[in-house]
C-alpha cells in the first residue's frame, strides 16, 4: 500500500475533518427509521447504532482504499478532492453490500446519502450567482464555470480532461477523462468487482444529474 508524504497526509485528514460531519449528519438523515429492506418489512429499520456502525466500519475502509488512489500522480487539490470522494463513496457501497443489502438497494442509498452532500455543495457554489442573477441559464453556466476552476479543474490527464464548448447559448460539457471513474476502474482492475462496476454507474448517474434536478421516493 502507498504511504504518502506530509502534504497529501494533511490533505486527507482535511478532507476527513470536512466530511465526517456531512456523511454522518446525511446518513442518518437517510438511512435512520428507513427500512432495512423494503420488500421484509418484519427485518425492522435502521437505527442510529446501526447507522454509526455502518460510518465507523466505511472510514476504516476509506482508509484502505485511499492507499491505492494514486493521489501523489493527480495534479490538483480539486482533482484529489474528487478522487477522495469516490473513495468515501466507494467504501460506503462495499459496506453496505458486506452487512447484507443487495447491490441495488446498496447504490440508492449510496446515491441518496451522497447526493445530499453534493447539492449542499452546489448551492454554496451557486450562491452568488443566485443573488446576481434571475435568469436560470446564466446561473447554471456561471455554476458550472466555477465548478471547473474547484473542484472540477481541468489540466489534463491524470486530472479531468473536458471539451466545453458553447452552443446555441448553452455551456456543453464532454468529459473525456475522469480520475475519480478511473480510480474505480483500477480498483476493478486489481481486486475485482466488488461493487465497483456499479460504483462507476453511479458516478456517471451524479454526473448527469448535477444538470437537473434531482427527486427520489425513499422507501
Amino acid at each position: 500500500m502507498k504511504k504518502y508524504g506530509t502534504t497529501f497526509k494533511s490533505e486527507i485528514l482535511v478532507f476527513r475533518l470536512l466530511y465526517a460531519p456531512l456523511v454522518r449528519r446525511s446518513a442518518r438523515q437517510i438511512l435512520q427509521g428507513r427500512l432495512l429492506d423494503p420488500d421484509v418489512p418484519e427485518k425492522g429499520r435502521w437505527l442510529r447504532g446501526d447507522v454509526d456502525q455502518i460510518l465507523r466500519m466505511t472510514w476504516k475502509r476509506v482508509d484502505t482504499l485511499i492507499s491505492e488512489a494514486g493521489l501523489d500522480l493527480l495534479p490538483t487539490l480539486g482533482n484529489r478532492h474528487n478522487v477522495f470522494l469516490a473513495a468515501v463513496t466507494t467504501a460506503a457501497y462495499q459496506v453496505l453490500l458486506e452487512c447484507g443489502q443487495s447491490k441495488n438497494r446498496a447504490s440508492t442509498l449510496v446515491a441518496d446519502i451522497g447526493w445530499k452532500i453534493y447539492a449542499l455543495g452546489v448551492k454554496i457554489v451557486s450562491l452568488p450567482f443566485r443573488l446576481t442573477s434571475r435568469d436560470p441559464g446564466k446561473r447554471l453556466e456561471r455554476t458550472i464555470r466555477a465548478l471547473l476552476v474547484f473542484p472540477f479543474s481541468a489540466p489534463g490527464r491524470p486530472g479531468y480532461e473536458v471539451k466545453i464548448e458553447k452552443q446555441e447559448g448553452q455551456l456543453l460539457t464532454n468529459w473525456t477523462w475522469c480520475p475519480p471513474l478511473a480510480f474505480v476502474r483500477d480498483l476493478v482492475e486489481r481486486h475485482g468487482d466488488r461493487g465497483g462496476a456499479r460504483c462507476l454507474l453511479l458516478f456517471m448517474v451524479l454526473l448527469r444529474l448535477a444538470r437537473g434536478r434531482y427527486n427520489r421516493r425513499r422507501r
